[in-house]
C-alpha cells in the first residue's frame, strides 16, 4: 500500500494549522485582549490621573522654586560678607548716613532650645558700622535696614552728639545669619507642606515686599574701581 504524503501535506496545509492558529488566537483573546479591554477605561482615568498630578506638582516646584529663591535671599546659605557690607554701606548712605567704619566678624548667636535643653546655635556675621547723621537719618537707616532682602538685625548701638557738627556720632552692632543647606531627599517619605496656609502665604508675602540689593562680587570690583578713579582724579587736580 502506497503512503499518500501529498495528501498528508495538503491536510495540515489546509486543515490542522489554520485550526491551531484560530485556537491560539482565541487563547489569546481569552487570557490577554479581552482582559486588555476591560481594563482600557480604568487605565485611561489612571493616566489622566497621572497627568493631572503631573502638572500639579510641575505648578507646585515654580512656586516652591519662587519662593525658595525669596527665603534665600532674606537668609543666605554663605557668608557673602563683601556683599553684606556694600548692602549695608548702601543702605547707610541711602539713609543718609555718613560711614565712618565698617568691618565685620563670624559668631554664633542662640536661637532656641530644643526638648533636652541643649541651645541651638546660628551662624552669623557681625558687621561694626560706625557712622554720623542726625536722628532722622539714624531712624531711616533702621527702617530701611528692615525693609532689606538680606535678614539683618541690630544687636546693639551707641550714639554720642558732636558738638561741632550737631550730629549723631552712631555705632551699630549688625547681625545677619546664614544657613548652611545640607539636605537629602527621602522619594518615599511624604512631604507635609500646604503652600496655601494663611501664615505661610503672610509669610511669603512680606518678604516680597523686602527690598532687594543686585550685589555681585562684579558690581563691587567695578564700583570700588570707580570710586579709586574719582581719588586719584581729585588728587591729581591741583
Amino acid at each position: 500500500m502506497k503512503f499518500n504524503f501529498n495528501a498528508v501535506k495538503q491536510f495540515f496545509l489546509n486543515f490542522l494549522i489554520p485550526i491551531i492558529s484560530l485556537g491560539i488566537t482565541g487563547v489569546l483573546f481569552v487570557l490577554v485582549i479581552y482582559p486588555s479591554l476591560i481594563k482600557l477605561p480604568v487605565l485611561n482615568k489612571e493616566v489622566q490621573s497621572k497627568v493631572k498630578l503631573k502638572d500639579q506638582l510641575l505648578d507646585f516646584k515654580s512656586v516652591v522654586d519662587e519662593n525658595s529663591s525669596l527665603v534665600s535671599q532674606a537668609i543666605s546659605s554663605a557668608t557673602n560678607a563683601p556683599q553684606l557690607l556694600t548692602q549695608i554701606d548702601t543702605i547707610a548712605k541711602d539713609s543718609g548716613l555718613t560711614v565712618l567704619r565698617l568691618s565685620y566678624s563670624f559668631g554664633e548667636v542662640a536661637v532656641a532650645v530644643d526638648e533636652k535643653g541643649a541651645e541651638k546655635t546660628n551662624d552669623v556675621v557681625i558687621v561694626n558700622l560706625g557712622a554720623q547723621g542726625t536722628y532722622l537719618q539714624v531712624k531711616n537707616f533702621a527702617q530701611n535696614l528692615e525693609n532689606s532682602s538680606r535678614l539683618i538685625n541690630i544687636k546693639d548701638f551707641r550714639f554720642s552728639l558732636d558738638n561741632e557738627t550737631k550730629q549723631l556720632d552712631v555705632v551699630f552692632v549688625l547681625e545677619s545669619p546664614y544657613q548652611f543647606v545640607n539636605s537629602t531627599a527621602v522619594t518615599d517619605d511624604p512631604v507635609n507642606i500646604d503652600i496655601t496656609k494663611d501664615d505661610f502665604v503672610t509669610i511669603i508675602n512680606k518678604v516680597k515686599g523686602l527690598k532687594y540689593y543686585n550685589i555681585s562680587i562684579e558690581n563691587i570690583s567695578q564700583q570700588a574701581q570707580k570710586a579709586a578713579e574719582v581719588k586719584e582724579s581729585t588728587e591729581s587736580t591741583p
